[in-house]
């Protein structure tokens, strides 16, 4: 049986080469996120203009995006495990930014929910070899901050989304929004595939001598932890995405008259006329930035020096700090105005993305190199499956029925459904609990 030729740790190639690799694809995932993230902030103006329902909302904001990745983003992996992983992910990263822009072009419901699955669909070609590529370029000892700096490509790319979005729907409209978020990754495509390269050799990048997809498969259901790690995934992204959908819709609905107000008084010294979106996606943006970059930097530091001394601890991170989030989730839904609620909610956004780094390490490191991008992909396909398409569905779901069912109104629906969905936190802490004893009896690589 053939082997792939991956060197785990190509010599080479030059330092700067590979920290031009890390910081390339960080950007790739910054568009990525960007174009994704982006409709959660432009939800409220859509669902005006097209006259929605929240369940549509939570369809277009999470199903439609998961729908086609989940079904095309494991033959791609496959692919990618199998042939040249830059070129894949150059074209992915064309294809999405094109059909970003066609959403802005959308006149009903139907039309935009067909532009948002085509976009699932080329997004799916970016992280699982994204993530391959950076793991054959860096060793282990330095893979959980390397997959960090990676990772800090979907927080800082949240962060854009919700404040750029939030400004330019205001300024412009949400159809401009899409236009202008569309056209930075048509660029970035290029420039990938003219300087991106796959560290493989020769038969390894052109595809021959790799194993069966069968005996990949198959490796991959033998090991246990795996599926440990796909759980914990999974209940993380349904909290993440789950809440993001709906955050702006929140504070707009139970904090709007607040919002309204300070947007005023912020509006006659800059001479603009502001309105409370702007406001919205700006604290957005704050919270992601503030937390979520921080916390996605240290995860991966703090994952860096457990792989060193005591690699069966390192799932512990994203196990201690996942429910340590609730207490600040809940208070800030429970809060009594605006301010407070988007302060309290920074620290859930530092404690939850600690799992990014130490999670992605673990994870490439239990599967052999021509594997990576099949178990990325498998470990996407769960978070986006359960986590982006039933997240945002069912706390949609659950806010309509609060609102119209139970008679609490929009806003409070929309607050107990949030609430609902933060204590998914324990679930997730456990899963990743029982991943972390198994952890170091399933290194390989």
């Amino acid at each position: 049986m053939g082997e792939l030729n991956v060197p785990r740790e190509p010599r080479s190639v030059s330092p700067a080469y590979r920290r031009y690799v890390v910081w390339l694809l960080f950007l790739i995932a910054l568009i990525n996120f960007f174009d994704r993230q982006i409709i959660n902030i432009l939800a409220e103006p859509i669902k005006h203009d097209l006259g929605l329902a929240d369940w549509q909302l939570g369809l277009l904001t999470g199903f439609s995006f998961a729908a086609l990745y989940t079904f095309t983003g494991i033959p791609i992996a496959i692919i990618a495990d199998r042939t040249n992983r830059a070129r894949i992910i150059s074209g992915a990263l064309l294809f999405w930014s094109v059909f970003t822009a066609i959403c802005g072009l959308a006149q009903t419901f139907t039309q935009l929910l067909l532009a948002r699955l085509a976009v699932g669909l080329g997004e799916s070609g970016c992280q699982p070899p994204s993530l391959s590529l950076i793991s054959d370029y860096v060793p282990k000892e330095e893979r959980s901050s390397a997959l960090a700096h990676y990772s800090l490509g979907i927080t800082v790319g949240g962060l854009f989304a919700l404040a750029a979005g939030g400004i330019l729907a205001d300024q412009f409209g949400w159809r401009v929004a899409f236009y202008v978020a569309g056209a930075p990754g048509v660029v970035l495509a290029i420039v990938a595939l003219l300087t991106l390269k796959d560290p493989r050799s020769g038969r390894g990048a052109t595809g021959e001598g790799v194993r069966p997809v069968r005996d990949t498969l198959a490796e991959l259901s033998r090991t246990k932890i795996i599926w440990w790690l796909y759980a914990a995934s999974a209940a993380k992204g349904m909290i993440s995405y789950g809440q993001v959908a709906f955050l702006g819709s929140f504070l707009l609905r139970v904090h709007g008259e607040s919002l309204q107000q300070a947007s005023s008084r912020l509006s006659e010294p800059l001479q603009l006329d502001l309105g409370p979106l702007v406001l919205v996606g700006l604290a957005l943006g704050l919270i992601s930035g503030v937390g979520g970059i921080t916390g996605t930097w240290w995860g991966g530091r703090l994952g860096d020096q457990v792989m060193q001394r005591r690699p069966e601890r390192l799932l512990l991170i994203p196990a201690i700090a996942t429910p340590l989030a609730v207490p600040f989730q809940v208070a800030a839904f429970l809060a009594p105005n605006g301010w407070l609620a988007i302060a309290l909610l920074i620290p859930p956004a530092l404690l939850h993305a600690m799992w990014l780094g130490p999670t992605f390490a673990a994870l490439q490191s239990v599967v052999r190199p021509d594997s990576r991008s099949t178990a990325a992909a498998i470990q996407a396909t769960f978070v986006l499956f359960i986590g982006l398409g039933l997240g945002p569905l069912l706390v949609g779901a659950l806010s309509d029925t609060l609102a119209d069912g139970v008679g609490l109104g929009s806003a409070e629906g929309v607050r107990w459904a949030l609430i609902a969905l933060s204590m998914v936190a324990f679930v997730a802490s456990w899963l990743f609990y029982v991943a972390a004893g198994r952890l170091k009896a399933s290194l390989v690589s």
